[in-house]
């Protein structure tokens, strides 16, 4: 089996930051970042999630670089949505924090998510 590309790890890691801000946009940074492991723990092992937090961009690759900020700001987007969703009236989130390494349904009771109503581009399907 072949290893995906570690640029596109560091796109879904991207995705992800934006994803959880709303979150943690309060909170000290290593709680974010312990997030953003649990969220990507689900689909990569923990070496490639080291990688990815770890990368950058090589010099050059200006198609890869440009893609970063607009791939955040989808994430960002989405998280909002999920955040305005779930938040309790108090503002405090109902969506676990913690990752007890089941699959998403165990973890979220057996919820079933609707679809996103924006592509990956962030337009209304």
């Amino acid at each position: 089996m072949e290893l995906p590309d570690p640029r596109c790890d560091l796109l879904l890691a991207t995705y992800v930051l934006g994803l959880t801000t709303p979150f943690y946009e309060d909170r000290p940074p290593d709680q974010h970042l312990e997030a953003i492991r649990n969220c990507l723990v689900r689909v990569m092992p923990p070496e490639r999630i080291t990688q990815a937090l770890l990368a950058t961009p090589a010099d050059g690759d200006d198609w890869y670089t440009s893609a970063l900020d607009p791939i955040e700001v989808i994430g960002r987007k989405d998280g909002r949505a999920l955040f305005i969703r779930y938040a309790g009236g108090d503002g405090a989130a109902l969506i676990q924090n913690e990752h007890s390494y089941q699959s998403a349904p165990e973890m979220n009771g057996g919820f079933q998510e609707e679809p996103a109503a924006t592509n990956l581009r962030g337009t209304a399907k």
